[in-house]
């Protein structure tokens, strides 16, 4: 996770952390963890591993999970993946926020069979993700793809 605490004059798509906003980028960082330790291992959706980070319990994950595991694919994070995530100021409130992420990887899915990768570069993908307040703790509500995430 890239947390800029001065502004990158080269990228648009950095944004300067603003400290009350720490414990909200912490917890979409712990729910993007639990489903890449998911998408890259059993791919299985289990509510010990993402409950404590998403309002759903990682629900939304289940049905893209178990068709990946079906189809014989596994996830494959190639050289790795950056997290550039930022609160919407004005989209922020004491228990919402919407969090902009413009990530950078080169991950693809794989045949657990053959896991050969397709030769790739990095790419930009932008996400939109929606946060809450459950019980005192900062939760994922929903992720979303969001190409306007990317400047």
């Amino acid at each position: 996770v890239h947390s800029a605490w001065t502004a990158d004059p080269n990228d648009p798509s950095v944004f300067t952390v603003h400290p009350d906003d720490v414990e909200i980028l912490e917890a979409y960082a712990n729910a993007v963890t639990a489903f890449y330790r998911a998408a890259t291992s059993d791919l299985v959706v289990t509510a010990a591993d993402f409950a404590p980070y998403m309002a759903d319990a990682g629900r939304q994950f289940t049905a893209s999970l178990e068709q990946a595991s079906s189809d014989g694919y596994v996830d494959d994070l190639g050289s790795g993946i950056v997290l550039r995530p930022y609160v919407l100021a004005d989209q922020r409130s004491a228990t919402s926020a919407i969090i902009l992420d413009c990530t950078i990887s080169d991950e693809q899915f794989v045949l657990r069979s053959a896991p050969e990768r397709v030769p790739s570069s990095p790419v930009l993908r932008g996400q939109l993700t929606t946060m809450v307040v459950v019980d005192g703790a900062w939760k994922v509500d929903v992720f979303a793809e969001e190409p306007t995430a990317c400047l």
